[in-house]
């Protein structure tokens, strides 16, 4: 009796040790996989190759978001009001895909394809970080400044008067509060990328 239930306990030991084993040799082909993932994604170069084409929304925010160390429910925010999510949306003025990028800022951020959600995002998240730059960090003049322009954030010395753009800031700071369950929206502190 003493034996049977010892030859029980042994055989029960290394199923679980082969168990175990497959565990961990699925987890190091997955972590393989994600490693070599994020190295394509992040490396440096012609961000609009690098972004996650035709893509996964949330993915490519994940991706844009740590490398412009920009909180990803603030491009969350930033999406919903300008296209709700949709990536074929284009505006009166121009404005084309989920981030809502002019032909120029395309064309400055290196975004062949503004209606491709994985470029549009990395272009858009990168445009963004260079006006929480330009402004100190500080995410109102930010989204004005992604809005109406930086040179009418300077010449007004703070956000425009214009309807629209108030409206959006105002819009964009909700959005974000409601996403992160943040009650003040502060500065962003960024390092160089």
């Amino acid at each position: 009796m003493e034996s049977s239930r010892a030859a029980r306990r042994e055989v029960s030991s290394v199923r679980r040790r082969r168990r175990n084993r497959r565990r961990l040799q699925l987890l190091s082909v997955i972590a393989f996989g994600l490693s070599f993932l994020l190295i394509f994604v992040v490396s440096k170069g012609n961000h609009s190759s690098n972004s996650p084409s035709q893509g996964n929304i949330w993915e490519a925010v994940q991706v844009a978001s740590a490398e412009y160390q920009i909180p990803s429910d603030l491009v969350f925010a930033i999406i919903k009001v300008e296209s709700n999510f949709n990536s074929r949306a284009k505006s009166h003025a121009g404005a084309m895909g989920l981030m809502q990028l002019m032909p120029s800022t395309a064309q400055e951020m290196k975004v062949n394809n503004p209606y491709d959600p994985g470029q549009n995002i990395w272009g858009g998240v990168g445009y963004f970080h260079k006006m929480l730059r330009r402004f100190d960090g500080d995410v109102r003049l930010a989204l004005a400044a992604y809005n109406a322009g930086p040179g009418n954030v300077r010449k007004y010395k703070g956000i425009p008067p214009f309807k629209e753009t108030k409206n959006y800031v105002r819009k964009v700071i909700r959005e974000y509060r409601q996403r992160s369950g943040q009650r003040r929206v502060s500065k962003i502190k960024l390092r160089s990328v």
